[in-house]
């Protein structure tokens, strides 16, 4: 495998001309107004966008070599740090691979990002960092570390999405490297236009120039001129690093077996199913996209079976029966999402844009690790023991789960307001008044809790399949340790309280005053000097209790319309369930992942020591 390293999340190249600092100071870069950020994928036609919108900036100035390029007149920030960027003249140019959900912005600069192919992606990266002299893999296993987003800037097509999903804002211009190819003149001359006006007279009224900017942009003379001198690392002696290599469309359908290009179809497919990105991503991938029924589908048969007139019940029997033909997840802002109907768009927006009030408790977590039962603990902390007649009073009325419920349940609520969704740290808003508590669980448990929960809503997955999707990170909300890792990164913030699943089931009580401690000195005195409310506290968030008092009728997704079943949120509450279930194969390859994506965390002894 590629030797990767983690910085907030994102797997970058451990290489010494990566540090960390640099990496960091170029996600909290707010940039200036008018700066133009060039983001891309690595090997997607950064370089060359980067020396087009120079060719544009300068009309046609001549570069001497690469490294004035790169280090100074459009830097590469992951390498060159942020203060390079101080001494520069307006407008400030430089690039980044970074996420877009991932980096902070600015209403008034310029963001140009470009998309490539995604077979001659990978086929461009496995040349690159060949000649860069890495340690690189054969390319069968290179291609799995592509595919499975094991790899420098993580997977592709999330990657693409964080941009795609902000194509209609007016700072952000997407550019096709086939289509730059193809009609070079025509997209030289969009992209100068949305850099300025001025750029777009200038190219369009002087022939000259428009030739010169040509000539200076092709790859016969960006090879000839645009050297770049790196050290060699298997020698250590400098050499030519061509970031230049062939400039064609269609080398990966000539170096990948059919098998592959059929397998990152299926992957394209599944990434990008509900977003018609442009053909020039992912190739015919999309030309004939599945067949999903619409909203105006699903709402005139719900009126041709008068599902209106039948109630809530059936209304959600006529989703369930759709549900299998939709796509498992959503896309938004880049994160996967639940595809089913009862998340919508609006809601998860609404979420990931809430600014919680002073005071507000927000429980937030990675589903199966937990959550629940954290959400039952603090209402019974901050009700003194409350008894609640149903699950769904919990669900959806005292600490509503928002990217269901939506935020405008909270209108109505009294102080403090409890909520908890699943949402990464890095992707809500925040306020240092509130109180976020997050609770994690080895990962081996959540895996087969998850697994299990979604049985119970009546799904049939593999078990197998089921584990592939969450080692990748290809299931709903994303990658588990990306999501720890978001949350633990601030475990030193006096607002955050950081609660372990397998803490909380052995030392429960001590555990339950920490948090009514962190909640609020009232909620503690409480507990800790009323023995009769103590009991009933511990006896109210056991398991049994739980279970018996709390289930939630839903709909049954494989019986007559009317038909209820009990989804039991609290399914075993033990620790150890994942080392039963999964083979010892699966539980290695679970801890050298961990191992990988938290290294130099205090979790990892946490879960593995012993």
């Amino acid at each position: 495998m590629t030797k990767l390293k983690y910085v907030r999340g994102i797997p970058i190249p451990d290489a010494p001309w990566f540090i960390d600092k640099n990496v960091e100071d170029t996600l909290d870069l707010v940039p200036h107004d008018g700066d133009i950020i060039i983001a891309s994928y690595p090997k997607t036609g950064t370089t060359w966008l980067q020396y087009i919108v120079l060719q544009i900036t300068s009309k046609g100035e001549l570069f001497p070599n690469f490294e004035e390029c790169m280090y100074k007149y459009a830097p590469f920030l992951e390498a060159s740090g942020t203060s390079v960027l101080d001494a520069m003249e307006k407008p400030r140019i430089y690039k980044h691979h970074c996420p877009y959900d991932k980096v902070q912005k600015n209403g008034k600069a310029k963001y140009v990002y470009i998309y490539r192919k995604p077979e001659d992606t990978v086929i461009s990266y496995y040349h690159f960092m060949y000649e860069l002299g890495y340690d690189v893999p054969a390319f069968d296993e290179f291609f799995e570390e592509f595919i499975t987003g094991d790899i420098a800037y993580g997977h592709y097509f999330d990657h693409v999405l964080t941009y795609y999903e902000q194509k209609e804002d007016e700072g952000l211009l997407l550019v096709s490297y086939e289509t730059l190819l193809l009609n070079k003149k025509e997209e030289i001359l969009r992209i100068a236009k949305f850099l300025d006006e001025e750029y777009f007279q200038n190219l369009s009224s002087d022939d000259k120039l428009m030739e010169k900017v040509l000539e200076r942009t092709s790859f016969d003379y960006m090879k000839k001129n645009l050297e770049v001198i790196s050290p060699n690392k298997a020698e250590n002696v400098p050499k030519k690093l061509n970031f230049f290599r062939k400039g064609v469309i269609g080398d990966g359908k000539k170096a990948l077996s059919a098998d592959q290009l059929e397998r990152l179809k299926i992957v394209a497919k599944e990434k990008l199913r509900g977003h018609y990105v442009s053909l020039k991503v992912v190739g015919e991938y999309l030309h004939n996209p599945p067949n999903q029924p619409s909203r105006t589908t699903i709402a005139q048969n719900l009126k041709e079976n008068n599902c209106y007139r039948r109630g809530v019940l059936e209304l959600f029997n006529q989703f369930l029966r759709n549900l299998r033909s939709m796509p498992k997840t959503k896309i938004i802002r880049g994160l996967p999402f639940p595809g089913s109907p009862w998340y919508t768009i609006k809601n998860i927006e609404d979420t990931l844009d809430f600014v919680p009030s002073d005071g507000d408790i927000v429980i937030a977590s990675y589903p199966k690790t937990g959550t629940t039962w954290l959400q039952y603990i603090v209402l019974q902390i901050t009700s003194r023991g409350k008894s609640f007649p149903t699950f769904n009073d919990c669900l959806y009325k005292y600490a509503p789960f928002l990217e269901k419920s939506g935020t405008s349940v909270l209108d109505n609520m009294e102080k403090p307001r409890i909520c908890k969704h699943h949402c990464p740290y890095n992707m809500v808003q925040k306020n240092d008044k509130c109180k976020y508590l997050y609770i994690y669980r080895k990962p081996e448990d959540t895996a087969i809790s998850y697994y299990n929960f979604m049985i119970n809503l009546g799904h049939e997955p593999d078990l197998k399949v089921f584990f592939e999707e969450f080692m990748t990170g290809d299931i709903e909300f994303g990658h588990y340790f990306d999501h720890v890792l978001s949350y633990f990164s601030h475990k030193d913030d006096d607002n955050m309280l950081l609660v372990s699943y397998e803490k909380l089931q052995l030392n429960k009580k001590e555990e339950i005053l920490r948090i009514a401690k962190f909640l609020g000195e009232e909620y503690f005195a409480s507990l800790s000097e009323d023995d009769e409310l103590m009991e009933k506290v511990l006896e109210h968030t056991t398991f049994d209790y739980m279970k018996k008092n709390l289930s939630l009728e839903r709909p049954h997704p494989k019986e007559k319309e009317g038909h209820t079943r009990k989804v039991d949120f609290f399914r075993k509450g033990i620790i150890g369930d994942g080392k039963k279930s999964l083979s010892p194969e699966q539980l290695e390859r679970l801890q050298k992942l961990a191992m990988e994506k938290l290294k130099g965390t205090d979790i990892l002894n946490e879960w593995f020591e012993g």
